[in-house]
């Protein structure tokens, strides 16, 4: 897909977004999208942690959660994202994977 550029942490962030998490809600996936292709791309960044892929269902092309180490490297894959992956879109998760609440969405629940 896309060779990833070099990427660090944001630093011109001097806060992050009040929505801020190390989740990321990924859509604009293609019908036929592979959970090992979404590996491939995602797999390569620093921060990587795990991601998880819905299922076709019909016609509606499946979505992605992506969970980095901590809110700034998915913030850094948010802010470059659709340049690097056109189509794609991507916003912070309303919670961190595997969590039900809001306040775990931070760097490891803080």
């Amino acid at each position: 897909f896309f060779p990833p550029p070099a990427y660090h942490p944001i630093e011109h962030f001097k806060q992050l977004p009040a929505n801020a998490c190390s989740t990321i809600f990924v859509t604009g996936l293609n019908i036929g999208t592979t959970e090992a292709g979404l590996n491939e791309i995602f797999g390569r960044l620093p921060g990587f942690v795990k991601l998880k892929m819905s299922k076709e269902t019909g016609d509606r092309p499946p979505v992605a959660w992506v969970e980095f180490s901590d809110a700034k490297f998915s913030a850094t894959v948010l802010d470059t994202l659709s340049s690097v992956a056109p189509g794609m879109r991507g916003e912070f998760a309303k919670a961190k994977m595997g969590s039900t609440k809001r306040s775990d969405a931070g760097n490891g629940g803080a």
